[in-house]
């Protein structure tokens, strides 16, 4: 039986019937329609912050969950991209969900395409923002440091561990998380950077990546190496509909060609593509419009 403990609404449990713990946190609305929100990698359910003030706005519950591993949740050895829903479902049902939304941000883009393969009929709507795709669709114009750690996920896996150790210790307190954000910043497109001073954001984005290794950095390199190999299912025996996918052309941690060749895969994808967004900025700035697309009022 499932058990929940709520300190807050950004720090909660939920006990899986075997045995493992989910962490999540809620944004936006108490009440109204709900998105089931993915974050990115390496992230956590703090991620979803940026799309509080939004959500109230428009009447959206936010319901974002830590992976495996990072967060509150508890590493799963053994898991898939496909064994994601299942946590999903587990969560709506002791929410007494019935039908939602479920989005993908970056890293997040397989885990909600999973809930389009594995739960159709429990889907309102399903999106991928800025979403990573299958690295057989190609690395180019992926920055270095991107294109690195996912060589290192196909072909060095053992060199993940000490990278994300590096990563978690430069997040450690918050003198070194701010040097470390002010670092980041500089290595960002325009758009990335005004985004993020423009919504303030750059606090979450801080506080979702050094959260992802609460638990140590067994997570991330874990799910690092599920980007590194096959996913369980094709884009193109998706059928589920609608499916969105929104993506900046300047985007430079997941490629817009990259991008272009997910949406041409997927059956009757419904493809944006922004000629002046980044990663960061095309969710940041569109949200709006992504929300009342995905949950029409």
């Amino acid at each position: 039986m499932t058990q929940i403990s709520a300190p807050s609404k950004t720090d909660q449990q939920l006990q899986l019937p075997d045995g493992r713990t989910l962490g999540f946190a809620e944004y936006g609305s108490a009440e109204g329609n709900v998105l089931f929100y993915c974050h990115g990698y390496p992230g956590s359910r703090f991620e979803a912050g940026v799309l509080d003030e939004i959500g109230r706005e428009t009447g959206t519950r936010i319901i974002s969950l830590d992976r495996p591993g990072m967060g509150l949740s508890t590493f799963q050895p053994g898991r898939t991209f496909l064994d994601w829903p299942g946590d999903v479902a587990a969560l709506a049902d002791h929410l007494q969900v019935d039908r939602f939304a479920v989005v993908g941000a970056s890293g997040g883009g397989p885990y909600a395409l999973a809930c389009a393969c594995k739960m159709p009929d429990r889907l309102i709507s399903c999106g991928v923002v800025s979403g990573m795709g299958p690295l057989e669709l190609g690395t180019a114009g992926m920055s270095r440091s991107n294109r690195f750690i996912f060589f290192c996920a196909r072909r060095l896996p053992w060199l993940l561990t000490p990278i994300f150790r590096a990563m978690a210790r430069s997040l450690r307190n918050e003198e070194k998380t701010r040097k470390t954000m002010a670092k980041t910043m500089q290595h960002m497109v325009r758009p990335d950077r005004e985004a993020l001073q423009a919504f303030g954001a750059e606090n979450i984005f801080a506080a979702t990546a050094a959260e992802a290794f609460r638990q140590g950095v067994r997570g991330a390199v874990y799910e690092g190496r599920l980007y590194g190999g096959p996913w369980g299912f094709r884009l193109e025996a998706l059928a589920f509909q609608p499916l969105y996918l929104w993506h900046g052309e300047l985007d430079r941690n997941v490629p817009v060609g990259m991008a272009r060749l997910m949406a041409s895969r997927i059956s009757r994808c419904q493809a944006t593509f922004y000629p002046d967004e980044g990663h960061i900025s095309a969710p940041l700035n569109h949200q709006k419009e992504i929300l009342l697309t995905l949950l029409p009022r």
